[in-house]
């Protein structure tokens, strides 16, 4: 490519900060040439952590502020967790998955080293997303339920100085940090679903850059994408109805295979599966939605939020 340097957006996090070098690292090795810089922006979710954890997942609170340098062409690129991207595109915007895909579970760590189903009853579980706040509340109606916020470290934090009892955290950002040492047993997902993309990384980049979208479509695997395509149709289309959303697909013979959960407030839940080829990926996400909204009947798990 002619373009020799490229300026990497990223939130200043230290997942974030690991993500983007692990992603400079590849480019690197990829072509020696190319000088790599990293830009860390401090996001509105970084800085407030008081905000409740459903307007935490708003655009503007971690994405809008790495987007924006892209669109003013301060940055090249931006680097993000998949399961933190937004359901739309902006336009001028898109993304790419780089590289294979981390383990997607979610991991419980707790003092005692108990799986979920030990916890003692009223445990404190620190949480972060609404999709494992309903998760829990219906594998474990009796644990207490705390709201948690921050980076992986500072949870982890609030977690050895006695604040909680118990957190769930993605499995991807402990052993990214090095810290798997914490995690007291593995979610199953047979029964307990991550969010859409948990696991996958994503490099975002204006539109007309044929440049690094060049450049980035070295490193985007074939089954990553289709997952994930699958998971986010998933979210598209379920989350227009306010509901909690969990999805994972996975390599099965010659395509895919999609598992999801939607759950209303009051603790309504549907899950369903599906199967099919890669290049239909996103029908199968949304075929799945589909099915999922009809068992639970829309209007009522919607009124639910």
């Amino acid at each position: 490519m002619r373009r020799k340097k490229i300026i990497i957006a990223t939130r200043q996090s230290p997942l974030a900060l690991w993500q983007s070098r692990f992603i400079a690292q590849q480019l690197q090795c990829f072509d020696s040439r190319l000088m790599i810089q990293l830009a860390p922006i401090a996001t509105q979710g970084d800085r407030d952590l008081h905000l409740p954890l459903d307007q935490a997942t708003q655009r503007g609170l971690f994405v809008a502020a790495l987007e924006q340098e892209l669109l003013a062409q301060r940055a090249d690129m931006a680097v993000h967790s998949v399961k933190d991207l937004p359901i739309a595109e902006l336009p001028g915007l898109t993304f790419s998955t780089f590289g294979g895909r981390e383990v997607a579970q979610e991991a419980l760590i707790s003092h005692q080293g108990s799986p979920l189903e030990a916890l003692p009853p009223q445990a404190r579980v620190g949480t972060s997303s609404r999709l494992r706040q309903q998760q829990l509340a219906y594998h474990r109606p009796d644990l207490t339920l705390k709201a948690l916020r921050g980076n992986v470290t500072s949870r982890l934090q609030q977690w050895l100085q006695g604040d909680y009892d118990a957190l769930i955290l993605a499995v991807a950002g402990l052993k990214r940090l090095g810290l798997q040492r914490y995690i007291s047993a593995y979610l199953s997902l047979d029964t307990w679903l991550p969010a859409p993309g948990q696991g996958a990384l994503a490099v975002q980049y204006r539109t007309e850059d044929h440049e690094i979208q060049a450049l980035v479509a070295h490193f985007t695997e074939l089954e990553t994408e289709a997952c994930v395509t699958a998971e986010r149709a998933v979210l598209r289309r379920c989350s227009t109805e306010g509901l909690a959303v969990g999805a994972y697909a996975h390599p099965q013979g010659a395509g895919l295979q999609l598992h999801a959960v939607v759950i209303a407030a009051h603790g309504e839940r549907y899950t369903g599966s599906l199967s099919g080829p890669w290049a239909l990926a996103g029908s199968i996400g949304g075929q799945l939605a589909e099915t999922l909204l009809a068992q639970g009947c829309i209007a009522r798990l919607a009124t639910a939020y």
